[in-house]
């Protein structure tokens, strides 16, 4: 559902100083009647309805925000969130174990996380027909997860993918859903980490297979103490993996560093950079 049309930037006050509303983001809010109350004292109106029919505070408030929802009249947490996306066909596997570590530090550090399960269905690769260009990033083709995965982006604020190794290399599931990255506006200027888990070799070439995406597409790379690696070969084995799991826990650290990092930035009126768009072919 869309909301009516967007009004003038948002502008933000502070409690308690001369009525002199300062905009420090350029947000944009339709006409509203919902007024999001936050802890840190600012006060900014926002969208009546977001992406899902769900009530959606803009990116740029506090972490930790205590919002009151006018119209509702209920008060809830808005805690940034962070989206896990497993490109393995097991939803219960090593992948999912190294996921759920980064996981765990994130609730500790306050930061929201969704894991987004590709699955085991086929998801198709890129054709090359330009129609997501079109279509505000979504495939013309709504027959599996691409869309969703989208949709989903959206709403977060960072992202880990992660990936199993096979022959040296991420899943070809990962790959094709990440092959409608580009033209998606949903992760420019969001942060991104990896995670490659396998038996033995092949984690170096994914993870930087899968850091390329992150690179073309505007994104600050979260690291960690060591490559973002965790090795098991049957279910249940990388929770052996003590180094790794270790590795997994600074990431969920650096990342909610990052997003704090960000968000003070925006809070200072440090806008998102625009990007000079240029286009040489070496065969002409």
């Amino acid at each position: 559902r869309r909301s009516s049309p967007p009004s003038k930037a948002s502008k933000l006050a502070i409690e308690g100083d001369p009525p002199r509303p300062l905009t420090i983001c350029s947000h944009e809010a339709p006409h509203s009647n919902i007024l999001w109350t936050v802890s840190r004292s600012y006060l900014v109106s926002v969208p009546a309805v977001g992406p899902r029919g769900r009530h959606r505070a803009p990116r740029h408030l506090p972490a930790r925000a205590i919002i009151l929802c006018r119209s509702h009249q209920q008060q809830r947490e808005f805690v940034m969130k962070v989206l896990l996306v497993n490109g393995s066909p097991k939803a219960n596997g090593n992948t999912a174990r190294a996921l759920a570590e980064v996981a765990e530090q994130l609730k500790a550090e306050g930061i929201d996380s969704e894991v987004f399960q590709l699955g085991a269905k086929p998801i198709r690769d890129c054709i090359g027909c330009g129609q997501c260009g079109k279509l505000g990033g979504r495939c013309t083709f709504d027959d599996d997860v691409v869309n969703e995965l989208i949709a989903a982006a959206e709403q977060a604020d960072g992202f880990v993918f992660g990936s199993p190794v096979y022959y040296a290399h991420p899943s070809g599931r990962i790959l094709s859903a990440l092959a409608f990255y580009a033209d998606s506006k949903a992760f420019v200027h969001k942060p991104g980490a990896a995670v490659a888990v396998a038996r033995r070799g092949g984690t170096s070439t994914t993870f930087d297979v899968l850091n390329k995406y992150f690179t073309i597409n505007q994104m600050p790379v979260v690291a960690s103490t060591y490559w973002n690696n965790v090795f098991g070969a049957m279910p249940g084995e990388a929770a052996q993996d003590a180094e790794g799991l270790a590795t997994m826990r600074n990431i969920g650290k650096n990342m909610a560093w990052l997003l704090h990092c960000i968000e003070a930035g925006q809070a200072a009126g440090i806008e998102v950079p625009e990007a000079d768009r240029e286009r040489t072919n070496f065969i002409r």
